[in-house]
């Protein structure tokens, strides 16, 4: 399959940049509708993301849900029950998931990259783990190279937009003149 042309634009930036190892970079860009360079930006900033270096899962999940309680989303995150290497483990930034990836969303086997879309709400954004890798979900589509593929996940961050979030409004100090000079001069 093609890739999306949003997820090459960003890949296409990070190589622009003599990236490699982004795919956290390009994962956030996604769920957060970012572009590559804010998202590296907050990971380097929020992370300590290096150029040409992946991050580490618990350092990842901790600048998601800080990015995520800036923006006016809601945070869930659930493991998966069946993980062969057992890389999954208990991050020092939040309790281990009380709900598996299988008992939230109803799966009786093994989510993979390529079924996900099945059970994942298009209304929602999601940040997948899989072995080595970071996958964006955004729009009901699985915007990565692995889409379609049998890559195990491992771990779904869920992003819910907050309903009654407001987007804080930045107004100028010095309104500008709805009217010329001498259109308030002559209504006078």
């Amino acid at each position: 399959k093609k890739m999306d042309t949003k997820v090459m634009k960003l890949v296409n930036e990070g190589e622009n940049n003599n990236d490699t190892n982004f795919c956290t970079v390009i994962s956030l860009a996604v769920a957060f509708g970012k572009t590559y360079a804010e998202s590296n930006d907050y990971l380097r900033a929020n992370a300590g993301r290096r150029k040409r270096k992946g991050l580490s899962r618990d350092k990842f999940e901790y600048a998601i849900k800080k990015l995520a309680d800036t923006s006016g989303y809601g945070y869930d995150v659930y493991d998966s029950n069946h993980v062969r290497d057992g890389s999954i483990r208990v991050n020092c930034h939040r309790p281990r998931s009380a709900v598996s990836v299988q008992e939230k969303f109803g799966i009786r086997g093994k989510m993979t990259v390529n079924n996900c879309l099945r059970y994942l709400s298009p209304k929602k954004n999601y940040i997948i783990g899989v072995r080595g890798h970071a996958v964006g979900v955004a729009g009901g589509k699985v915007l990565d190279w692995t889409e379609g593929r049998r890559h195990q996940v491992q771990q779904i961050i869920e992003l819910t937009p907050n309903e009654s979030y407001i987007e804080p409004i930045v107004e100028p100090i010095i309104k500008k003149a709805s009217m010329s000079l001498e259109d308030m001069i002559s209504s006078l």
